[in-house]
């Protein structure tokens, strides 16, 4: 008498996406991709699917990308990369998808907030004409209409020939030029500055 036993296996495919949490417009957004097998038989003819979400790009300009990975025997794993360029400010959510020949698919996503730094300037006086030997004051409003605060902003203003800074508060002058430095500009704020010719 003679026994025969059949083992009969069975393939599952678990996907784990990642990727940074902010980026800046028009920078290179770099996504990992995780795959494995985690049953028992191997997974057939494996595939990737990256769909590419509405502000961002991939260079080849399709909003879907497939990355082929093949077979996948049981408890073995293959790590992918996917470079998006961040199109448009807001939050996007990249989601890839694995698919086989033999397993059911799977999905997992990963969410980027893009974001941009802005910085703007506007000079302004209550003098726009002066005697000679007397004072015309100017301001000077930094604005940061951006989404991220901004670290160690530089202002410079060098008076033009014929005049001399009289003060500048908080500036550092040197000859006819004043600088200015704020240490923080948080995203929708503002400074002003002043300065006496």
């Amino acid at each position: 008498l003679c026994c025969v036993s059949t083992f009969v296996g069975k393939p599952a495919l678990a996907i784990v996406k990642s990727g940074p949490e902010k980026a800046l417009l028009n920078s290179d957004v770099t996504y990992q991709i995780s795959v494995s097998n985690t049953g028992t038989a191997v997974a057939k003819d494996v595939v990737i699917v990256d769909d590419v979400p509405n502000g961002l790009s991939h260079e080849s300009g399709k909003s879907q990308i497939s990355l082929p990975v093949g077979n996948l025997q049981p408890k073995e794993s293959r790590d992918l990369t996917v470079t998006l360029k961040a199109a448009q400010r807001g939050r996007h959510c990249n989601e890839a998808t694995a698919n086989a020949a033999n397993a059911p698919s799977v999905k997992d996503d990963a969410c980027t907030v893009v974001v941009q730094q802005l910085l703007e300037v506007a000079k302004t006086t209550n003098r726009p004409m002066q005697f000679i030997g007397k004072t015309a004051d100017y301001s000077i409003v930094v604005s940061n209409p951006g989404d991220v605060a901004l670290t160690n902003v530089k202002v410079t203003d060098t008076a033009p020939a014929g005049t001399r800074i009289v003060s500048a508060p908080q500036a550092q002058i040197s000859g006819n030029t004043a600088t200015w430095t704020l240490a923080t500009l948080p995203a929708g704020n503002k400074a002003t500055l002043s300065m006496t010719l």
